[in-house]
């Protein structure tokens, strides 16, 4: 389900004024994952970390962990037990996202798209994909953008939001950019999960904040080889 305005004005400039710096990002290149899936690069940066945001976004992380909300997402979903986490992300120039239908472990994702015509020209890309695979590929696979039957583009600029369900065919992606340099397509995800057993919790706190590097460099720009 698309959603036009669902932060109130007054929020949605403060989110986007006071987004979180990008140098305490993580720049993600080359990553393939089990798929064969092309990587998704980007800069990354997820809440598990503890990075310094402002108020405001405490503010709003508050409410997204909040009775309100999860109900919210309890009739949405149609579940009861889940997590949820939070990731920012922020383009590079040119960059794109290969249609993918998530992991397994998902339950679903609430996307929260933070440009206006201030910083971002619709002309550049970086709409949401929505690809009709009729069922035909399974959901770890890796198909090209041209395989999918239909192709559906939702507009990203001034207070949008997507939440959709995890199933066997949810593709989505987005084609390449063309945005100038210095230019960023900026979105904010909830994390719908399944709950984890006890020993995953412990290697994703491993893997989400210390990636191979000490911690102290964890969140800056690494690159990963």
């Amino acid at each position: 389900m698309g959603i036009q305005g669902l932060l109130t004005p007054l929020g949605f400039d403060r989110l986007r004024l006071e987004w979180p710096l990008l140098e305490q990002f993580r720049i993600s290149l080359g990553e393939y994952n089990k798929s064969g899936a092309k990587p998704h690069d980007r800069h990354e940066l997820r809440s598990e970390t503890r990075p310094k945001i402002s108020p405001a976004w405490e503010e709003f992380l508050r409410e997204l962990n909040g009775k309100e909300y999860r109900t919210f997402l309890e009739r949405m979903l149609g579940v009861k037990r889940f997590e949820i986490r939070f990731q920012w992300q922020v383009s590079l120039p040119n960059s794109s996202i290969s249609p993918h239908a998530d992991s397994r472990l998902k339950i679903g994702n609430h996307l929260f798209y933070f440009n206006t015509r201030d910083d971002w020209d619709e002309a550049w890309g970086g709409n949401l994909e929505i690809y009709d695979s009729q069922e035909k590929f399974p959901d770890n696979s890796a198909p090209l953008r041209e395989s999918f039957a239909h192709i559906y583009s939702y507009p990203i600029m001034n207070n949008r939001s997507v939440i959709f369900a995890k199933t066997n065919h949810s593709w989505h992606g987005v084609k390449a950019m063309e945005a100038p340099e210095g230019a960023h397509r900026k979105l904010f995800t909830v994390v719908i999960e399944k709950p984890r057993l006890l020993k995953t919790r412990i290697k994703d706190f491993l893997l989400d904040t210390v990636r191979g590097e000490p911690r102290s460099v964890y969140g800056r720009n690494v690159i990963n080889k």
